[in-house]
Formats: C-alpha cells, structure tokens, sequence
C-alpha cells in the first residue's frame, strides 16, 4: 500500500502558536555549501526540530521529498495522531528569500482551508537550514499511481465521479476564499483507502509561482513551480493566478482519468495552442461531457469555462444512456446509412458557434455608457446566480425567458457596456446550455423539449446551422401520425 500525507492533527496548538524563530522569513539564510559549513542531511532516522522522527521516504517530487515521521509530542498524547508527513522543501526555496516569503505566506492562509477534501498543512518551520511544511499522514495512493497500475485505459465513470467531485469541490472551496492552487495534476491529488479525494499541495506550488513574480534573475523553472503538462497558457506567460488555470488543470485530469490519455499527448498548452490541438473523442465519454471538457481546456481564459463548479455539472448531468462520442464514430466509419450518425459527424467537424457569438458580441473598442458600475456590477451578479442555478436544473425561466434571467442581466450589461468580457462570456455560456440540453433532449427521445431548447438557443444566435439543423431533423418525428 502507498502511503502519501497532508496536515491535520489534532494538536490545535501547533496551528496558532508560530513564534518568530518558526517564521522562515526570519531566520537568517543559511551557507552555501562551499563556505565549509556542514549541513546535516535529510534521511531516514533524522530528528527534526526535536519533534519529528523522519521513518519512511514515502514520496519525492519537483519540490521536495515526502517522509512518514513520528510526532513524537503527539505520540505521548495519543497513539491515534502519532503520525504525520513531512514534506521537506528543496534547497531552492532557501536560496531565492522571496520564494520562501512567499511560501510562509501562502502556506499561513492555506491554513484555513478547513475541507473534507483538502489535506491541511502546519505552518513552515525550520530546522536549521531545513526547510519543511509538517502534513496530515494519509492512506493510499496518488491519482497518477491509481491510474498506472489500475486504470490505465481510464477509470469507469461510476468509479471516476467521487475522485473528481470531491477534488473539484476542494478546488471551488478555495477559489470561493480566493486562493488558487496553481499546480493541478494526478500527483497531486490523492486517493485515501476509503476512496476519498484529498487535494495536496495548497499554497506549495502557489508560493513557488509566487516567489517567481517578485524577483527577474532566476527563471521560475527553478522551483519546479509548474507541471507544463498541466498549466494553462496564462501560467507559462506568468501571468498572475487565476482560478481558470485550475479550471484548465482540472479538466486536464478529468479527461486522463476518464480515458487513460492526457488530451494533448502531454504537450504543454502552447505546444497544444501551436499545433491547434483538440482533445479528441473517445468511447469512455458521451458527446455532452466531450464538449464540457473541449470548453475547459481552451487556450483563452476568456472562453474557457469559468468556474470549476460549471465543468463538474456538465460532466455528472451529460453522463446518461445516450451513445458515447467513440461508438458514434465508429457506427460513421461503418455506414453512413443512419442520418442522426452523418449529423453526429459533422457536429464533431463544425466550427465552435459559440466562439462565433462570442466574437460578434464582444466589442472591446466601443465606448461604455456612462452608467453606475454598481449598476454593471449587480447585473452581473444576478446574471450569474441565475447561470449557476440554471446548471444545476434546466430551467428556461432562469436562462432566457424574461428580463429576470441570465441571459436578460448580461444582455443589459453589453447595452451599456459592449466591451464588457464577462458578459459576452455569459450570453455564450447560456447558448452553450440551450445547444447541449437540446442535443441531450434528443439523445433521450424528447424530441418536444429538444426543439424547445434549440428554439431558445436560435433567439440567442440565430445563425447557429448547429440548432436550424437539428429542428429541421426533428420536424419530421414531431408530425402527428394518422
């Protein structure tokens, strides 16, 4: 059984009580090895701060290496919390000040991201030169070993779902206090024995990022801080955080678990951008969750989904007993007899309409009404709210029909303010809800709903040969019969 571990023992005092000789960024930089000074190594049978007996290197990584160590204080309390990880950061982070400023502060507020599926951290400490974040001690394995060794033709969805709702759900609990985690990936989510998903690593790989931005004479390689695998476009360019580079990761990981590949043969996101890369179809997802995951991983944080909470509710409600993507290709490769299989073809073919709309509707040289921003601001509030009820029922009253909806507050937002991205973003995403629930409609057979939705959809985007087609194939079924 691998072992792997986080923060959380029940020794409250260990989390309020960081004296000054505790705070990294205090403590005086230790000497390069080439002053002569002997540094202790890190190894098994090590002691730390006189507390943590290092047992077992359980883990290593781009940022350090993981141990299993027995807390020795705990131990003399209870024999329950007596273990605990110790990840024990690489000497970079000494060697840069700001990094490791940064990683005090990061490490600090990820202390309160108190969640069920987020694996704790103590605060940073010192043991001389030593550097190390003591963590909750965990059962299990790491996602990416999960998938290697049992998965590696992807996870069934009904196996899949409970890693990746709880890994999500950890992730929006972040976004939700404004920290983002900057390094999402199968490493570092970690599956326990009991099946619960438990994120690693808050405020680390932040930090590290972090620490990059305040100083220009090293390369933010140095510190491993990003996966390139994973990161989005934004995190190469070195932008600054943004909770859509975890969208983009997530969806990352969402795919490889659910089909055993990486959706761009593990090229980086401007490798994938050069090469105009699209994930590709595969039997394990239906077209609906297909799509969800294509909107999550685009290179533009603009059209990307935006929140983590989206791309979890369109991948459980598209899960249903409609034709996976890959089956449907195959039936095509066959005979083209069927007409819904042709249409299904050209669907996967078509140019993304919703990039079309999105393009005719934002306007970023025209000038801005004179209204209040408080104004804006509320609308784009509400519109919101209505978006995120609607995804989780579909429900036209809160999309579309009426002032009070979705797409009735981001349409007034563009009327006064046609520069305005996120509410062109958000008249996009409604039109992506009526286009995916009237294929989903007709995927089930409800043929009335489905050219209901598509109606919808048309009035947002009239030009969408996507909705004209598939009414005008649904014509014919919703005939009376003699």
């Amino acid at each position: 059984m691998a072992h792997y571990a986080a923060s959380t023992l029940a020794d409250h005092r260990k989390l309020t009580t960081v004296t000054q000789q505790n705070d990294p960024t205090r403590a005086r930089a230790p000497a390069s090895p080439s002053t002569g000074v002997h540094e202790q190594p890190v190894e098994v049978g090590r002691v730390l701060k006189g507390q943590y007996l290092l047992e077992e290197l359980i883990g290593e990584g781009g940022m350090g290496k993981v141990f299993r160590a027995r807390d020795l204080d705990a131990e003399e309390i209870s024999r329950v919390h007596q273990y605990v990880a110790v990840k024990v950061l690489k000497p970079e982070f000494r060697e840069h000040p700001d990094a490791l400023r940064a990683l005090y502060e990061e490490v600090r507020k990820s202390l309160d991201l108190v969640h069920e599926n987020i694996v704790g951290v103590y605060p940073c400490q010192r043991d001389g030169p030593t550097v190390f974040v003591p963590m909750e001690y965990l059962e299990g394995k790491a996602l990416n070993v999960l998938l290697d060794e049992e998965f590696a033709r992807g996870m069934p969805f009904e196996h899949a779902w409970p890693v990746l709702n709880g890994a999500g759900k950890a992730l929006a609990h972040a976004h939700d206090r404004g920290i983002v985690h900057s390094d999402v990936k199968p490493s570092n989510i970690f599956v326990t024995t009991s099946g619960r998903a438990k994120v690693l690593d808050f405020g680390i790989a932040r930090a590290a990022r972090t620490g990059t931005h305040r100083r220009s004479h090293y390369d933010p390689g140095d510190l491993k801080a990003l996966t390139l695998a994973y990161a989005s476009p934004e995190m190469i360019a070195e932008q600054p955080p943004d909770q859509r580079d975890d969208v983009y990761g997530f969806a990352c990981v969402c795919y490889e678990v659910l089909t055993g590949r990486h959706p761009f043969g593990r090229k980086s996101a401007e490798e994938a951008a050069q090469l105009d890369l699209v994930p590709e179809p595969d039997e394990n997802l239906s077209r609906r969750q297909h799509r969800a995951l294509v909107n999550a991983l685009k290179f533009s944080r603009e059209r990307r989904t935006g929140r983590i909470e989206q791309l979890l509710a369109e991948l459980k409600h598209a899960r249903s007993s409609r034709m996976p993507v890959g089956r449907a290709a195959v039936l095509a490769a066959v005979g083209a007899v069927i007409i819904g299989t042709i249409a299904a073809i050209w669907w996967m073919q078509r140019p993304d309409e919703a990039d079309a709309l999105f393009n005719s509707l934002y306007q970023p040289t025209a000038a801005a009404s004179d209204a209040d921003p408080e104004t804006v601001q509320l609308l784009l509030e509400q519109a919101r709210g209505y978006l995120t009820e609607a995804q989780q029922k579909y429900d036209p009253a809160l999309l579309s029909k009426g002032v009070s909806s979705a797409y009735g507050g981001f349409a007034a937002v563009l009327r006064l303010d046609p520069g305005n991205r996120e509410a062109a973003q958000g008249v996009t995403d409604v039109f992506r809800q009526y286009r995916e629930h009237a294929h989903e409609f007709e995927d089930e057979g409800d043929y009335r709903h489905a050219v209901e939705a598509a109606t919808y959809g048309l009035e947002i985007y009239p030009n969408s040969a996507d909705l004209k087609a598939l009414k005008s194939s649904l014509a014919e079924k919703l005939q009376p019969t003699s």
